[in-house]
């Protein structure tokens, strides 16, 4: 009886690696649709925060970047004033 180079753990990882994909154009679709649904959601909560957040006169449109670094402050300067009525 010949002996195998790896031991049936190994085999059993290669054949789970190397299975060939079923329904890849299917799985491909529900990934772009879930991927679709993730960034409306982040548009979604974007938008709240916008709300909540005092973004000045001199905006129109902010960056995403923009957005989250007024929030930064924001949430800094209430954290300061909530320290100092303390």
């Amino acid at each position: 009886a010949s002996m195998l180079p790896y031991s049936s753990k190994d085999r059993d990882a290669f054949k789970r690696r190397n299975k060939p994909k079923k329904n890849s154009t299917s799985s491909r679709s529900t990934h772009n649709e879930m991927e679709k649904n993730r960034r409306a959601h982040l548009r979604l909560c974007l938008e709240k925060l916008k709300g909540l957040v005092p973004l000045g006169p001199e905006s129109s449109r902010h960056t995403t970047l923009s957005l989250l670094t007024k929030a930064k402050l924001h949430i800094k300067k209430l954290e300061d004033c909530d320290r100092k009525a303390v």
